[in-house]
């Protein structure tokens, strides 16, 4: 079962910071709320040079994203999309990084 990289707010506004086996992102967000954390920021490695992130609040997806580090190791491109309250994609924002 694959594994996920997480960071969530607890209730009382806490970090939590952990490791998630599940079958899927949906899975990891359906544990956190169980345990009452309500936003929370998972990464899932895509290849050797690229992790999907999804951010989340209360079981909604807030921001998904892509982070992809080039293959001379000299530029990370960092990709969020922004959701609307509806769900619906609203903006799109793209960073760039070079290695000086």
């Amino acid at each position: 079962m694959p594994k996920f990289n997480y960071v969530a707010l607890a209730g009382d506004g806490s970090e939590v910071v952990g490791v998630q086996e599940a079958a899927d992102r949906a899975g990891v967000g359906a544990a956190l709320l169980e345990r009452g954390l309500s936003l929370t920021t998972m990464s899932e490695k895509r290849s050797l040079l690229q992790f999907e992130i999804t951010r989340k609040k209360a079981g909604k997806v807030v921001q998904p994203g892509t982070n992809t580090l080039s293959a001379d190791g000299k530029t990370l491109t960092v990709t969020s999309k922004g959701v609307s309250a509806s769900g619906q994609p609203d903006s799109t924002s793209v960073l760039v990084y070079d290695k000086q």
